[in-house]
């Protein structure tokens, strides 16, 4: 596993208690590149609340399906396993 997918399961351990780059955590885990990794997840954050929705088309699954669909073909260095932690922190978001 590379390390933005490691930095991504780690960045959503335990949703929702403890999403977010712990400094020391990442530091721990990642080095000089931690911080590089949190900015680099919070972008893709910033655009899986991007995406538009139609709630007339479907519910919050298929909404959080559609997401992790949408991020595994905008970026094929994410695993399957890391676009649907994005995307449960959305559907999370909005319910």
């Amino acid at each position: 596993m590379d390390d933005l997918n490691r930095a991504v399961a780690l960045y959503f351990r335990h949703i929702p208690l403890a999403v977010g780059a712990d400094p020391e955590l990442f530091a721990a885990a990642f080095g000089d590149d931690a911080t590089v990794l949190a900015a680099r997840i919070q972008s893709l954050v910033g655009e899986v609340f991007a995406i538009e929705v139609e709630w007339d088309v479907g519910d919050l699954a298929h909404w959080a399906d559609r997401i992790a669909a949408t991020l595994v073909a905008r970026h094929p260095e994410l695993t399957s396993d890391s676009a649907r932690l994005l995307a449960n922190y959305w559907s999370y978001n909005n319910r």
